[in-house]
């Protein structure tokens, strides 16, 4: 059945209903540990704190093509990005997998993700690369330092229309069409065996266990294309990560026709039980 508008600002449907008409915006996500990832409705961002090599990943089921896709976002560090104070290394892992609890401490069994990593005792070593598998496949690496405060435009994809069916990364300033960073772009051969993945995830990841200058930020702006690398078609999947509520005054009214319980709408965001 559907909800049915009464006069005088009543509803009557069964409870699921009600509670139907309030999207929260990490719907559909899996956060296996909110002090390390979550998804932040207030400020439609995703906040991260990489500290360990648990396996404490914020993921997404959605099947990408084992042909083609692409992947933007745009990533701010607030802190270790630039650290070079202490030993460890943590890393900032998002991408593709067969599962969104791939990860942790080592790359997905099969997968592909784009990596910042923050080397606490030498700034040589923070950069980004790309790294994949699948059978023998190992994908490139490069080195470019970053800083805290600063917007990354990133773009991942495969390109499977490339004659080597290669993977692309590019990370820029600016806008996704800005300033790429040195070493980029990268383009890596993938090979045929790489088939589709499943799930898309942001892993919590280091490969020295606690570190005392931990690699956080936010992320925002994710699109998905499933299946083309052409960023410039509308992308199938763009989290807004806010939360919407029903458009109702303050005391409007929903009786549950199923459980037979009134309840009151108070204008924002909230239905409390009357009786």
């Amino acid at each position: 059945m559907a909800v049915k508008y009464l006069a005088g600002n009543r509803l009557w449907g069964t409870d699921a209903e009600r509670l139907a008409l309030t999207t929260l915006g990490s719907a559909g996500w899996t956060e296996m540990d909110s002090s390390k990832i979550s998804i932040n409705t207030s400020t439609a961002k995703i906040d991260f704190n990489m500290v360990d090599g648990s396996i404490d990943n914020l993921y997404y089921p959605i099947t990408v093509s084992s042909s083609k896709w692409a992947l933007r976002f745009i990533v701010n560090f607030t802190s270790g990005a630039s650290a070079n104070t202490n030993t460890g290394n943590q890393y900032f892992r998002v991408g593709f997998a067969d599962s969104g609890t791939q990860s942790g401490s080592s790359e997905p069994t099969n997968g592909a993700t784009c990596q910042f990593q923050d080397h606490g005792s030498s700034s040589a070593n923070e950069k980004w690369f790309m790294r994949g598998t699948g059978g023998s496949n190992i994908y490139g690496t490069t080195g470019s330092g970053t800083t805290t405060g600063v917007d990354y435009y990133v773009t991942f994809k495969r390109s499977a229309t490339d004659p080597d069916d290669n993977l692309h990364f590019d990370i820029k300033t600016g806008s996704h069409s800005g300033t790429s960073l040195s070493g980029s772009t990268l383009v890596q051969n993938v090979g045929s065996s790489t088939g589709s993945f499943s799930h898309f995830y942001i892993s919590n990841a280091s490969s020295s266990g606690t570190v005392p200058n931990a690699l956080s930020g936010t992320m925002r702006a994710i699109q998905i294309w499933q299946d083309t690398d052409d960023t410039d078609e509308d992308a199938d999947f763009e989290p807004t990560f806010t939360n919407t509520y029903p458009n109702l005054p303050n005391g409007a009214t929903f009786l549950t026709s199923d459980t037979n319980l009134l309840y009151m709408f108070d204008g924002v965001s909230a239905w409390n039980l009357v009786s």
